[in-house]
């Protein structure tokens, strides 16, 4: 009789375990003692993730620090915080970046922030751009040569080297539209600079009005097999490497 009672109570027992069993824990969370996080909360942490700027190699020794976008009245752009040997070196141009001229010499464009812009319009009715974390208002600065350390700008040494320049780096040199002002008119020239010895040499093409703000309007000099090209309007303009015209 008593062994009786007792194979009925292990039953009950049994049975009443085995009710409130309602899945086979995985093997996975047997040793897992973090809070599992809401599908919520993993969105949430994928999204910081994408958004943390991961720094990265531009050229030689110079690093990407930050990058945003950068409004300048005219028009708009990415730029790049730029570090040389763990050093704040400047903000640059993203999309031209760092040209390497010669061993230790190389030019970028400068980026001259004035304020942060936001989802509301500044004093000039510019905002920002959600398709960045960081959006500021800029001036584009001037072109830099940096020397072994030493900037110089570029915009001071060569002739005429304003806002349609255009340069371009060939053969050590730099090639670039240069562009006087004669009254109403523009006197066009092609133009070579030398950042050794910081000396310009141009030869006269022709009169041009230049009735827009387009930076891009001359295109920039080309390299042909050893020949630099300045094109513009489906003329070309055919140098030697020391800007003699053939």
């Amino acid at each position: 009789m008593n062994k009786y009672i007792i194979y009925i109570l292990s039953l009950v027992l049994f049975a009443a375990c085995k009710g409130k069993q309602t899945s086979a824990p995985s093997d996975s969370l047997l040793f897992d003692t973090t809070p599992a996080q809401s599908k919520t909360d993993t969105i949430k942490v994928a999204a910081v993730e994408d958004t943390i700027f991961k720094p990265y190699k531009l050229i030689d020794n110079f690093i990407v620090a930050d990058t945003g976008y950068f409004d300048f009245g005219l028009g708009d752009g990415t730029y790049a915080v730029v570090k040389k040997d763990n050093k704040l070196l400047d903000t640059i141009d993203q999309q031209y970046g760092i040209q390497k001229i010669s061993k230790d010499i190389y030019l970028y464009l400068v980026i001259d922030g004035k304020s942060i812009l936001t989802d509301k319009e500044n004093e000039d009715g510019v905002v920002g751009n959600n398709c960045y974390k960081k959006s500021i208002f800029a001036n584009i600065g001037d072109f830099i040569i940096l020397n072994k350390g030493n900037k110089i700008s570029l915009n001071n040494k060569a002739e005429d080297f304003g806002w349609f320049a255009n340069p371009a780096i060939i053969n050590q040199k730099i090639y670039y539209w240069k562009v006087s002002e004669a009254g109403t008119n523009n006197r066009v020239f092609a133009a070579m600079f030398d950042p050794l010895t910081l000396k310009t040499t141009s030869h006269y093409l022709f009169n041009d009005f230049i009735e827009t703000d387009d930076g891009g309007y001359f295109e920039s000099p080309q390299s042909s097999n050893g020949q630099i090209i300045f094109q513009f309007n489906g003329k070309r303009y055919i140098f030697s490497s020391g800007l003699t015209l053939k």
